[in-house]
């Protein structure tokens, strides 16, 4: 797939949304939902057995969500001069888009800043992005997985997941499926 083409289904899909994380559920409030890798909501796996559980959490969401040998992209953003981490540079990344954040977002942004958001297609196979998700739940990088036929956006963070349903029905049969793995808090963070 192309740049071009890869923007226009982005557009399509997630209009007017830029691909910054912390963005998506105050976008798309209704869709959203916020998975914890980890019991008791804790933020950063401190042992080997922590990590154990996280990937397999996070494995087990995927499988449910993507499904395995399923196409998906991985889409990651680069602020200004930022390069791409070591853990995606196996990855063949074509950008789609640059953003001028000032202009996004001027009470933010006051100078300057260029956002510029990359792609990659991948097929989901269990246990292959392990170390790419131990990356992003240490707080060291960000990403965001596209499907584009299940019209859904998967962001892992240093706590959990966040996700983005096609609607809230679908949101809110996952929030029943997976309320274990849930806040307890009524904002659901």
């Amino acid at each position: 797939m192309n740049s071009i083409l890869f923007k226009k289904l982005w557009d399509l899909s997630y209009p007017y949304l830029v691909p910054i994380t912390h963005l998506y559920k105050i976008q798309y409030p209704t869709r959203w939902l916020r998975i914890h890798s980890l019991p008791s909501s804790k933020r950063y796996p401190t042992n080997k057995n922590e990590e154990q559980l996280l990937l397999a959490r996070q494995n087990q969401l995927f499988n449910d969500l993507i499904g395995s040998n399923n196409a998906f992209f991985i889409v990651v953003g680069l602020f200004d001069s930022q390069k791409v981490g070591k853990v995606y540079s196996q990855y063949d990344f074509q950008q789609f888009t640059q953003i001028d954040l000032s202009k996004q977002f001027p009470t933010e942004y006051d100078e300057t800043s260029h956002y510029t958001c990359l792609f990659s297609l991948h097929y989901w196979q269990d246990h292959n992005y392990d170390e790419m998700l131990l990356d992003i739940a240490n707080d060291n990088s960000r990403a965001t997985f596209v499907s584009f036929t299940k019209n859904i956006l998967i962001a892992p963070y240093d706590g959990g997941i966040d996700i983005i349903f096609a609607t809230p029905k679908e949101r809110n049969l996952y929030k029943k499926r997976y309320q274990d793995w849930l806040s307890h808090r009524s904002d659901g963070l």
